[in-house]
């Protein structure tokens, strides 16, 4: 069993505040075959929060119709919900996606992220685009992995505009085995690389402005900027 089944077990699921449920486990002793039968009560958790939610707003002078979009994690409902929050806002004029927190906006076509490990893997995003309006994302120092190489993906292929402050920096892939003795090591075994060659582990990105352009700026950033030329291998 994973430690995510393990996880999963423990965890109680959705109900009214206060209830509880039991998990039975037994453990097995190392020294003898005996085991031990335990219950531990699981309290039960309020069901978790969408993971897209969005508004529409007037932003800019002179003021256009501007969807903002929060992506807080990646579930199975992450995907449906944004395609549904975009369709949605489809004849707004421009988008505003948060990416803080582990928070992201979505991509789908070019190069997305290369592995530098071996082999070299890189991942490429197919398909037509949700859409193809402009689109802002806003990151942070607390802009980390998936949602920091997800906008670097953005801003190197040229789909976006990113404001806001450098990114924290984590871009490694760590894999954690098990020793002789019972102890455990974690070892890097691969490198995040963003579609232009970067590595953002403890570099992070820099956004191209610190707090969000003019319609004139976002223009003149997108229109300097060249997406690299990958292929696929």
């Amino acid at each position: 069993m994973s430690p995510f089944e393990v996880s999963s077990r423990f965890a109680g699921k959705g109900g009214k505040p206060g209830s509880e449920s039991f998990t039975t486990f037994t453990v097995r002793h190392m020294a003898a075959l005996d085991e031990e039968e335990f219950q531990v009560p699981r309290q039960s958790q309020p069901d978790p929060p969408p993971p897209v939610t969005y508004s529409l707003s007037n932003e800019g002078s002179p003021p256009i119709p501007t969807g903002y979009i929060r992506l807080s994690s990646f579930n199975a409902r992450a995907q449906a919900d944004l395609i549904a929050a975009v369709s949605t806002s489809i004849r707004l004029s421009s988008f505003i996606a948060r990416a803080q927190a582990d928070l992201i906006a979505a991509v789908r076509c070019g190069n997305v992220i290369e592995t530098r490990a071996n082999p070299k893997d890189i991942k490429f995003a197919n398909g037509t685009p949700l859409t193809t309006k402009p689109l802002l994302v806003l990151v942070n120092s607390r802009t980390a992995s998936a949602s920091e190489i997800m906008a670097a993906a953005l801003q190197d292929n040229c789909r976006a505009v990113l404001a806001g402050g450098q990114t924290y920096g984590k871009g490694i892939i760590q894999s954690v085995y098990e020793l002789s003795d019972r102890s455990g090591i974690a070892v890097t075994v691969g490198r995040y690389l963003t579609p232009s060659g970067r590595s953002i582990d403890r570099i992070g990105i820099q956004p191209d402005f610190s707090s969000p352009p003019s319609q004139k700026q976002f223009k003149e950033a997108l229109s300097a900027c060249v997406p690299p030329q990958a292929t696929a291998e």
